[in-house]
């Protein structure tokens, strides 16, 4: 029998669909006070060692962080934890991996984020701020428009969302290239590209999409120098980590024309600081970290999650499952 450690909420969010797994684990569950309860009753991480676990969105809306990670790192028998996150920048999964614990991440976000890109674009591209502005006039005036159509695409981080983006980018006849640690084939890319080979496309890109893994090469990866490899007309979309980019070369970036519009999800300090210059830069588009806010977002992970937990009690592969290279 293996036990598995659930928040309390998760617990009550999946209970109907662990009753198919009761012959199989235990399910040990955190609350919000910090202790384990199993069947009701208080236990403690001795008296039930954690095997499996679920890092679910609830543990850090609960504030429940704290108390999760000093359990996960502390489980002496975890041989495998599920994320309900697509990075895993935070230092303690590496800790986790580095202890020999299978890790899987998620790909329940890339159908909203994917959405959320392209949205984006065009929403720079169609001019629909004009328009509005046009409407509240009462002015009967035409905008002219960039259409994505022929448009060339670089999406930097071609894994789960990237390539969802892509997909939808080629739907409008969009040139999309994709780029990865190595070279491959991959649906929904005209060609795949090493960083490497990077600076050489920067130059031909209208739109570029950030959407890797935050990690010692990424980090700072568009900074000055690339960022002035750019367009001066293309947009630039960051939906990986505020790391992968030099903010204030990102700012220098656009009060110089250098490049045309960014849209930003993420930030090196979250929350953004209320006098950060991007609030208020005319040339930006910045939400909290909440492109992922799909309604189809929750289901999908809990799906994954309950799909990748029926696979490890039957000794199949997971999905998603990171390797060494992922850090």
């Amino acid at each position: 029998m293996k036990n598995l450690l659930l928040t309390e909420t998760a617990y009550r969010n999946l209970q109907p669909n662990l009753a198919a797994f009761e012959d199989q684990l235990t399910v040990v569950r955190l609350q919000l006070d910090g202790t384990l309860q199993v069947y009701g009753e208080t236990t403690t991480a001795d008296q039930h060692p954690i095997h499996m676990t679920w890092f679910s969105l609830d543990i850090i809306s609960n504030k429940q962080f704290g108390p999760f990670i000093k359990l996960v790192t502390g489980a002496t028998e975890l041989a495998w934890m599920q994320s309900i996150t697509a990075g895993l920048d935070a230092p303690f999964f590496k800790q986790v991996f580095d202890q020999g614990v299978r890790l899987t991440n998620s790909d329940a976000q890339a159908p909203a984020i994917a959405e959320y890109v392209v949205a984006s674009v065009l929403n720079r591209y169609q001019g629909f701020a004009e328009r509005a502005r046009h409407q509240a006039n009462n002015a009967w005036e035409a905008n002219n428009f960039r259409e994505i159509h022929g448009s060339n695409w670089l999406i930097v981080g071609f894994g789960n969302i990237g390539q969802l983006v892509g997909k939808i980018a080629k739907g409008f006849d969009a040139q999309v290239t994709g780029v990865k640690r190595a070279p491959a084939v991959v649906a929904h890319a005209d060609q795949i590209i090493t960083y490497a080979d990077m600076d050489q496309h920067l130059p031909k890109a209208d739109v570029v999409v950030l959407a890797c893994a935050l990690t010692d090469d990424t980090r700072l990866l568009f900074n000055a120098r690339t960022l002035g490899l750019m367009k001066a007309d293309a947009v630039l979309v960051n939906i990986a980590r505020g790391g992968v980019v030099d903010e204030p070369a990102l700012i220098a970036a656009l009060d110089q024309d250098a490049i045309d519009y960014a849209v930003l999800d993420v930030f090196a300090t979250e929350p953004l600081p209320a006098d950060s210059p991007l609030w208020q830069h005319p040339r930006v588009l910045l939400t909290p970290h909440s492109s992922n806010r799909g309604l189809g977002t929750e289901p999908r992970g809990q799906q994954l999650f309950l799909e990748n937990l029926s696979a490890y009690l039957a000794g199949k592969p997971l999905r998603n499952e990171v390797n060494k290279t992922y850090f």
